[in-house]
């Protein structure tokens, strides 16, 4: 997962503490150990806030993980008390339990980049599908 290091758990205060003007703390629960673990991410710069406008494929982490919670903000409150916290929130789509709120699984993330692979017909640099 982009935001598991060592299999842990991002959870949604895993952004509070700076450390440097340019760094935050991710924190993230790990699930065997019943414990916290800290890993250090640059943050944004003053420039990249001012190169925001410019068109780019690039995205910090920390903004990337900020856009994420902001998203699934609203899944939250609705989320099992198991899931509560979790960073990577969805609404399940299955006829079973469609509207269900369930945390993002390796196996749901593999069905959704194929899906957009596919839908987009994206190629590697060879021209190879992804």
């Amino acid at each position: 997962p982009i935001v598991a290091p060592a299999q842990g758990r991002l959870v949604k205060t895993g952004l509070p503490y700076a450390y440097k003007e340019d760094t935050v703390f991710l924190v993230l629960w790990k699930r065997r150990g019943y414990n916290t673990s800290k890993v250090a991410v640059r943050s944004e710069s003053k420039a990249e806030r001012v190169l925001e406008a410019m068109p780019s494929v690039r995205m910090n982490v920390e903004r990337l993980i900020r856009r994420i919670m902001a998203l699934t903000a609203p899944l939250d409150a609705e989320a099992p008390d198991d899931l509560k916290g979790h960073v990577w929130l969805h609404r399940l789509r299955a006829t079973e339990s469609a509207g269900k709120v369930s945390a993002l699984t390796p196996g749901a993330m593999a069905r959704s980049i194929a899906l957009l692979v596919a839908q987009y017909n994206l190629k590697d640099s060879d021209g190879k599908p992804l």
